[in-house]
């Protein structure tokens, strides 16, 4: 629904616009991190356990636009772009932290299992052709809808993740189930020889094709402020091309170290 006051606007690779963010629920910096007596950055192991979640998650957006074209009538806006655009999603347990810092011997921890199940990734990487149209219907209320047409370059996702991390003093056990990952497109990238020709094939006849809609609105309660609401990128990309699936069997392992001193005297006896 926003749109700039020029009357023409061109975007151009390289001096157009980039857009990239990075969102994190999770521990930041300031949580990890304390100024000790010296003035120096010290590991606060007490204070972390209180920002401490069942599921963290982090996430990351890429957007380059490669092409923009804008015009600005008298009550309405209309634009065409493309973009290529990335995404990252990555959830992961907070007791995996907390390990970290106080280890898994502590009380806290001592006899408690990790799941592995809480663990979740997800990225993909499109092409994004899109037309907006935006117009003021009163003086205060303003309406935007946007089409996107989608191709898919390359996904995957964990799409089953079961089982357990034990861990103590004198032992590591692991115990998981079926480990499954889904991609789309990677294999294309892993095949040798390949030429410009191949990937420009590849990116305009790909089977990996979407849509998706996005819709936004603003209304200015007053000079000084507006309120805005916006729902962003319904729709979906049905993955074909070079569609594959990973497994890994259950794994049931435990390890309880190895005697340095068997080892060197072995290395010893062989010299």
């Amino acid at each position: 629904a926003f749109y700039p006051n020029h009357k023409v606007v061109i975007g151009l690779p390289v001096i157009s616009s980039v857009y990239a963010s990075a969102d994190n629920d999770g521990m930041s910096f300031r949580d990890l991190f304390r100024n000790s007596e010296s003035d120096s950055l010290q590991l606060d192991t007490v204070s972390i356990f209180k920002k401490l979640k069942d599921t963290h998650r982090i996430r990351l957006n890429e957007s380059v636009q490669l092409f923009y074209f804008g015009l600005r009538g008298e009550k309405s806006y209309f634009s065409f772009g493309i973009h290529q655009v990335s995404e990252i999603r990555f959830h992961y347990p907070g007791d995996i932290i907390g390990w970290a810092t106080r280890g898994p011997g502590s009380p806290h921890y001592e006899g408690k299992p990790l799941g592995v199940g809480k663990f979740y990734g997800r990225g993909m990487a499109y092409n994004k052709v899109s037309v907006n149209y935006t117009r003021d219907i009163t003086s205060r209320f303003r309406a935007g809808i946007r089409f996107n047409y989608l191709s898919g370059v390359a996904a995957g996702e964990t799409t089953d993740v079961s089982g357990s991390l034990m861990m103590s003093t004198d032992s590591i056990s692991i115990n998981t189930g079926n480990l499954r990952v889904q991609t789309a497109g990677i294999d294309f990238f892993r095949q040798d020889g390949l030429t410009g020709r191949d990937y420009t094939d590849y990116l305009l006849k790909t089977k990996n094709k979407g849509m998706s809609w996005d819709f936004g609105a603003t209304y200015n309660i007053s000079h000084n402020l507006m309120l805005s609401a916006a729902l962003n990128d319904i729709g979906y990309i049905k993955w074909k091309d070079h569609t594959r699936s990973y497994q890994v069997d259950p794994v049931y392992y435990t390890f309880k170290g190895f005697d340095l001193l068997e080892l060197v005297n072995q290395s010893s006896g062989q010299g």
